[in-house]
């Protein structure tokens, strides 16, 4: 199934843009998904997807993007997941948690491709559910990435190649959060 969407999307007439592009002044771009998923069986301590359980997952993910100038983007990115699970002998789980994160990218230069400087905040929940279940965890903090792109053709297709490097700084976890 993986193989045939990523065919499909190949078949796409979109102008390939990386990461270090900026949107034109005063142009949105908006990108929503939702992903939902669920399981009967849970993998076991021996490594087999024998374990029952009732599983079901949902989340919502939308990126925002808004050029305030040619060469300035300011984007917001959020994503809400909620999340049932029961195990026989556990107790079942029911858990809602949302991540946010905010910020700007700089377009430094164009020319040989685009190299642009992204300064954001972000907030999240856990990744555990069971921690996030209880409210036990958490956690924000702020990064500053360099971004290269560079755009190409190939077989009469657009493509781009994507160089990114970051540091995450300042992240405060809320006790329990379990990495």
């Amino acid at each position: 199934m993986k193989r045939i969407f990523t065919a499909l999307l190949l078949l796409l007439p979109l102008d390939a843009r990386a990461g270090a592009w900026t949107r034109p002044a005063h142009d949105w771009q908006v990108i929503t998904g939702i992903q939902l998923s669920d399981a009967s069986r849970s993998f076991g301590s021996d490594s087999r997807a024998d374990v029952p359980i009732k599983f079901s997952k949902a989340a919502l993910q939308s990126w925002t993007e808004y050029g305030l100038f040619d060469n300035l983007t300011l984007f917001l990115n959020n994503e809400t997941v909620a999340v049932r699970s029961a195990q026989t002998g556990l107790a079942p789980v029911t858990a809602i948690d949302s991540a946010f994160e905010g910020g700007a990218r700089l377009r430094l230069i164009k020319d040989f491709g685009i190299l642009s400087l992204q300064g954001s905040f972000r907030t999240a929940g856990a990744f555990n559910f069971s921690v996030s279940a209880n409210s036990n965890a958490g956690g924000q903090g702020e990064e500053i990435r360099l971004l290269y792109g560079a755009g190409f053709e190939l077989l009469g297709r657009d493509g781009f190649f994507d160089l990114e490097a970051g540091e995450l700084h300042s992240c405060r976890y809320h006790p329990g959060l379990l990495r």
